[in-house]
Order: C-alpha cells, then sequence, then structure tokens
C-alpha cells in the first residue's frame, strides 16, 4: 500500500490515500491563509488531478482516501493545520495554529491514537509550515521570523530548536513558507520581500543568510518549492496585478540569480507549487492548472478550469501523478 497524508486546514484532520481497487478519492475542505491578506479566503473542494503522463495501470487502479482522523483536539481554529510533511509512510509531521507540533509514526492507522500528543514548540504562534526530508531531520517556521530545526522529530519540545532568522518579522509577522529538499539546504520565503537561505539550517542565526529585492515591495511571497538544492520556484504576489513566478538554479546566489519566469492571472497567486523532477512543475492558479516543462527558465501555461472552487495547494508525487 502506498500512503499520503494531505492535511484539512479548516478542521485538525488529515485524511490518508491508499491504492485500493474500485473506489474513488472523497472530497474534503482545506482552508488557505493568507497573513498579508488579512483574512481567509475562504474553502476549497479537493480534487484529484492525473495526468496525460499518467499509465493505463494507474487509471484502472484509482485511489480512496480513508475518512478523517482527528488529531489535534483542542479550541478551533487554534488547533487548524496548518501544514504537514511526510518524508515516509513511517512518519508525518504536522503544524498547527497554536504553535503545536503533531506527529505520527503510523499515519496510516486511522486512529487518533497513532498520533502523538500536540507538543507546544511555540506558543502563541501559529506555526505556518514544516518540511522533513527525511526521518530525522525538519524545520518548521511561524510567521514571527522563527525557524524550529530538529535531529529527532518525535522527541517532544526540548528536541526543536528556535532560531529567529529575520528580525524584521518579530514586531510586524507575516506569513511564511520553508522547503528543504536536502538536510543542509532549506529556503524561507517569507510574507514580504525577502527570501532567506541556509546551507547549514542547524547552525544558528549567522548560517542563514536574507537576499531582499526593494523593487518587490507592494505584495508578499506567497508560495514556495525546491526541487533540489539548484532548483527552486518561488511566487510574488501583488492583489492588484496578479503575481509573477520566478525562478532560481543557484538560490543561495542573492535575487540577482532569480529569474522571472511567468506571471499568474489570478490574484491569489500560484498555490502549490509542487515540481516532482526538475523538467516539470506544477500549480494551481484558482480553479485553473499551471504548468512548466522548463522550471528554470519558463513560460508557463495556464489550462481552462478544471473545477468550479479554487486550488489551495497542490502536491505531485511524480511527474505522472498529482493532487490538489
Amino acid at each position: 500500500m502506498s500512503a499520503r497524508i494531505i492535511s484539512d486546514g479548516a478542521n485538525p484532520a488529515v485524511l490518508v490515500r491508499s491504492a485500493r481497487a474500485g473506489h474513488r478519492p472523497n472530497t474534503w475542505c482545506i482552508r488557505r491563509r493568507r497573513f498579508a491578506l488579512g483574512s481567509i479566503l475562504g474553502l476549497g473542494l479537493a480534487v484529484a488531478l492525473a495526468l496525460a503522463a499518467a499509465s493505463a495501470a494507474q487509471a484502472a487502479d484509482p485511489l480512496a482516501w480513508s475518512p478523517a482522523t482527528l488529531v489535534d483536539s483542542g479550541p478551533h481554529p487554534d488547533n487548524s493545520i496548518l501544514g504537514i510533511s511526510c518524508p515516509a509512510t513511517s512518519l508525518c509531521v504536522a503544524t498547527d495554529e497554536a504553535g503545536n507540533i503533531v506527529t505520527s509514526t503510523d499515519p496510516t492507522g486511522g486512529e487518533e491514537a497513532d498520533w502523538a500528543t500536540p507538543v507546544s514548540i511555540d506558543a502563541g504562534h501559529p506555526l505556518e509550515k514544516v518540511s522533513c526530508p527525511t526521518t530525522s531531520f525538519c524545520v518548521a517556521v511561524d510567521g514571527y521570523g522563527n525557524a524550529f530545526t530538529t535531529t529527532e522529530p518525535t522527541g517532544g519540545p526540548s528536541k526543536w530548536h528556535e532560531t529567529n532568522i529575520d528580525p524584521r518579522l518579530s514586531s510586524a509577522p507575516s506569513g511564511s513558507f520553508v522547503s528543504c529538499p536536502t538536510t543542509s539546504f532549506c529556503v524561507v520565503a517569507t510574507g514580504t520581500n525577502e527570501l532567506i537561505t541556509s546551507t547549514e539550517p542547524t547552525g544558528g542565526a549567522s548560517k542563514w543568510k536574507a537576499s531582499a529585492n526593494e523593487a518587490l515591495k507592494f505584495g508578499y511571497f506567497s508560495s514556495l518549492d525546491c526541487q533540489s538544492t539548484t532548483l527552486c520556484v518561488v511566487d510574488y504576489t501583488v492583489a492588484e496585478s496578479g503575481s509573477a513566478i520566478y525562478s532560481s538554479t543557484n538560490p543561495t546566489g542573492g535575487w540577482s540569480a532569480w529569474t522571472h519566469t511567468g506571471n499568474v492571472s489570478w490574484l491569489g497567486g500560484l498555490v502549490g507549487p509542487s515540481c516532482p523532477t526538475a523538467s516539470l512543475c506544477i500549480g494551481g492558479t484558482g480553479s485553473k492548472v499551471i504548468t512548466t516543462t522548463a522550471p528554470a527558465t519558463g513560460p508557463w501555461t495556464e489550462s481552462s478550469a478544471v473545477n468550479s472552487n479554487w486550488f489551495n495547494d497542490v502536491s505531485c508525487a511524480s511527474a505522472s501523478l498529482c493532487v490538489g
């Protein structure tokens, strides 16, 4: 059985996708938080998208979703799950609005008891996103410029170490995203015009380097994905005029190493994106899908509407299967 965990942002629950013949994916509601807009965009239905490259065998063996499992009891919305990363079927790490980490070493078990009791590592601050490239390394970020690293994700709060990587956000919090394709490389995109990179994420504040493009000062970064240490894609949204996609094959080289590779027409920007290979990136834009087969240079191509709702996230397990 293959498994993939998707968080339900509107509720403290997760859904498990597994291979079961004769069933179709269920739908679920998720909430997408936009600190820079200062409001919640709303609810969207999840749509599983099998790309044209999917094999006939995959089409004959559709996937099914398990019922949602309550994993984080507490007052809504304080216990809403905001981020989740599953580096293997034996580990999932989630973050919530109250600054808690929730982990499971048996995420397909289907019971609340299969998830550890939430542990607080950032009391009073929402933990925006988490990225775990391996089962023994994770980085989580909040909107106050803090990064939390661990080499023992299930070890409790003492195993998570806080580093302030962006003092500017301490007094003006904003949403943040993190992507760590390896244990020795992470990129954080803040809800401002700043990208922060590290080739030694556990080395303290001095090992994180910020780079800002002063020309980008009327919007905010709204999504991020690093396929490897030599390919990252980020979206910068300006509410009045849509958003722009930037890519880099040298993410630690500062803003001069980033190139404008495409535009997104939807005012909510590019969601996802997900780059399963160095020659394919896929994201959502409103109710459309936007793709490129040349992430480093573009262009990006928008599809026609694929559903009547908008995308809140996209994740591609491979070049032949994406779920949004």
